[in-house]
């Protein structure tokens, strides 16, 4: 088995516990009729005689404390939380008889409780043997707290705890006028029929879901609920868990830590409406809103719409003073714009008579001025004829000037007087000496034609007398 805690030095009580559980090996056939038989002689006894090695006796003796499952009364001791779960010694009540105990962290973990010294619980499991150390342990496979000192001493142990975790501090707020309701109780029993009575007349949508609200199967059904609703219908205005009331043991559901956080983990705003007389259920201090009683948690819904009820009537009469008041305002308002509009229709009357004598002013002045220049356009036109033939006249003169001017630089007069054009071979007018050489086919334009010649020889004459440009 694995690491165990530090058990008690004084092995005597677990030998007494070892005779006291009167443990019978299981007999083959053959030994139970030979011991009928009273097969007792020295070789009988040699015979049937079996020797174990240590270890394989101690599994045979777990072999046969595996099948036992059992429950045992007693008060814990020696308590010790480690991180491969949780070891303690189980005392009897009355006596001085003590068993080690283990239990499973995930166990531990699904008991949603603390457990601590002096808590009187009933455990039910099985008992094994550590081969390594050849000491006896109890395998913790259920655990109940027994009394109402030992659920009190979990329950203020718990709440301790998730008070400084902070879990009682959230209170969300109830949306206003709630219409859909996830219901989590029993479907048997008046408590339902209480809370749904209780409700008013207002078209309430209620999705309901049935679990134990005691007992072993009640932590894991409202646990599912919560998740089942969060998960399917994430958006209803609010989620009520209800029971009636009961003593502490029948509340102990509702003082489970898992289910303590299953509420707190809600994304739904959550009404724990939990029966209680002395101690408030843990599951009542987690939840947003506690009201007493199932029939508390219906009014609790009620009155998310009581403002609307009770500010209604005072809207109703507000709206009659405020349309009476508005009436008159709009009264005033209308007979103050009917003067200003009248004042500004004569003031447009008046602007309107000065635009139109103006306008009249200006249409005169517009009539005099356009038979000014009637008589103007009339006069130039009758001078116009003269105005054109005097123009064309000179127009003439000047176009026979330049037509003189142009023919003293037509080439063809100059080759008319002797003179030549000569074009090298690039196709270029021959202006300077250093434009041809020895051997260049040129062409010379003369008066009447043109020819084509080779240039034999070159000669520059220096100061020949240039005409400058």
């Amino acid at each position: 088995m694995a690491k165990r805690i530090n058990r008690r030095k004084n092995s005597g009580a677990e030998s007494d516990l070892f005779q006291s559980s009167r443990l019978k090996l299981v007999l083959s056939d053959d030994e139970k009729k030979k011991r009928l038989a009273g097969f007792d002689s020295a070789e009988s006894s040699i015979s049937t005689e079996r020797l174990f090695g240590v270890a394989d006796f101690i599994d045979q003796l777990n072999e046969v404390l595996a099948i036992q499952i059992v429950s045992i009364l007693g008060e814990i001791t020696e308590l010790n939380h480690h991180q491969t779960g949780v070891y303690f010694a189980l005392k009897d009540q009355k006596e001085t008889a003590v068993l080690n105990c283990y239990i499973r962290p995930g166990l531990y973990r699904s008991l949603g409780l603390t457990l601590a010294e002096g808590m009187a619980i009933k455990v039910s499991g099985r008992a094994e043997i550590y081969k390594a150390k050849g000491r006896l342990s109890f395998l913790v496979e259920g655990l109940e707290l027994v009394g109402e000192g030992a659920l009190k001493k979990a329950y203020d142990l718990l709440k301790r705890k998730l008070e400084l975790e902070g879990l009682f501090e959230r209170k969300r707020p109830l949306p206003e006028f709630i219409q859909t309701i996830g219901l989590i109780t029993s479907k048997t029993g008046a408590v339902i029929d209480d809370f749904r009575r209780n409700l008013d007349r207002r078209g309430y949508k209620i999705f309901f879901r049935d679990v134990r609200v005691e007992g072993r199967q009640a932590v894991d059904n409202i646990i599912k609920a919560i998740d089942w609703f969060n998960q399917t219908s994430p958006g209803l205005n609010v989620l009520v868990i209800i029971r009636g009331g009961g003593s502490l043991e029948d509340l102990q559901p509702f003082n489970h830590e898992l289910v303590c956080r299953s509420i707190f983990g809600s994304k739904i705003p959550t009404i724990a409406g939990i029966g209680h007389e002395r101690d408030l259920p843990i599951a009542n201090l987690v939840a947003d809103l506690a009201p007493s009683t199932p029939t508390a948690a219906a009014i609790a819904i009620n009155d998310s719409w009581r403002n609307l009820i009770e500010v209604l009537p005072r809207f109703e009469t507000n709206i009659t003073h405020l349309f009476e008041f508005g009436l008159q305002t709009s009264q005033a308002e209308f007979d103050q714009a009917n003067v200003r509009l009248l004042n500004q229709l004569n003031q447009i009357s008046f602007r309107s008579k000065n635009v139109f004598n103006q306008f009249i002013l200006n249409l005169r002045q517009f009539e005099s001025m356009r038979a000014k220049k009637e008589k103007a356009v009339e006069e130039f036109g009758s001078r116009l004829p003269i105005l054109f033939e005097k123009l064309i006249n000179r127009l003439t003169k000047e176009l026979e000037l330049s037509r003189s001017r142009l023919a003293g630089f037509n080439p063809s007069r100059n080759l008319k007087l002797g003179y030549s054009i000569i074009i090298n071979q690039i196709g270029a007018v021959v202006k300077d000496i250093d434009q041809v050489v020895s051997g260049d086919q040129i062409k010379a334009k003369i008066y009447k034609g043109e020819f084509k010649a080779r240039v034999e020889e070159v000669n520059r004459v220096e100061n020949s007398g240039e005409l400058n440009d």
